[in-house]
């Protein structure tokens, strides 16, 4: 009976331990953003080095996921995932996802071919352009309600930058460091050269988690990000993989 007894207590201690370590896993979901997030670069890319240190810190182990924007939004917004670590604040977004602290700002800029002398100071100015932007893509709010621009919607960056180079466009909102990447590594040799981002930026904005309202026991997940988050920048974790990557926090 004391042997039937102790075998009984080794499995629910079993059962406990395996509850456990299943409470201490985030699944993720986001596109593929280098140099921010991939499934072929290094940790899945800046966001996810900088994500999974954070939730180490606090214990957790953290599996990343890739599909398309719209599809990471709304599986998310099911709770099919528990989080998207790439995302802008909009009050339309924070309506459906809770979200993490900002834990990296991102310039915004336009793109354009180094043969097209274009400038701006307003929005007005952008009056005679056409514009390509990505769908499902948050953009600086101001740019968002001026309605009165030309705005030609792809279904990816780089698809973007292949419109530009075509002149079927001729500027295309892009995160700065994002935009240098597709121009890198996605483009060939002879059209390295031909674009640039000009200056003003659109904005600086800043990246977030943004977690399921839906996902069960998600309120520990956040607060184990934050918390691992404060840590990682006290440390030096933090700046140490920012400057791997070569981008300004």
């Amino acid at each position: 009976m004391k042997k039937i007894f102790i075998i009984i207590i080794c499995l629910l201690s079993g059962s406990v331990i395996g509850a456990t370590a299943q409470e201490k896993t985030v699944n993720l979901v986001s596109l593929a953003w280098p140099p921010y997030y991939d499934q072929f670069l290094p940790d899945y890319g800046l966001s996810g080095k900088i994500v999974a240190a954070a939730y180490a810190s606090q214990g957790w182990k953290v599996n990343f996921f890739v599909k398309a924007w719209v599809q990471c939004l709304e599986k998310v917004k099911k709770g099919e995932f528990d989080a998207a670590p790439n995302a802008y604040y909009t009050d339309e977004r924070a309506q459906i996802y809770h979200y993490s602290d900002p834990y990296l700002e991102c310039p915004i800029v336009f793109f354009k071919r180094k043969d097209q002398p274009i400038t701006w100071k307003n929005y007005e100015d952008l009056k005679p352009y056409r514009i390509g932007i990505i769908r499902g893509y948050a953009n600086p709010e101001a740019f968002d309600k001026a309605d009165f621009l030309t705005k030609c919607i792809a279904r990816d960056p780089v698809l973007n930058f292949k419109k530009l180079l075509l002149k079927q466009v001729d500027l295309v909102v892009s995160e700065k460091f994002v935009g240098n990447h597709i121009i890198l590594t996605k483009l060939p040799d002879h059209e390295k050269k031909l674009f640039e981002p000009i200056t003003p930026p659109l904005d600086t904005i800043k990246l977030y988690v943004i977690f399921s309202k839906k996902a069960p026991g998600i309120q520990p997940k956040i607060d184990a990000f934050n918390a691992g988050l404060e840590i990682i920048k006290s440390n030096g974790t933090f700046q140490q993989i920012v400057s791997e990557y070569g981008v300004k926090e």
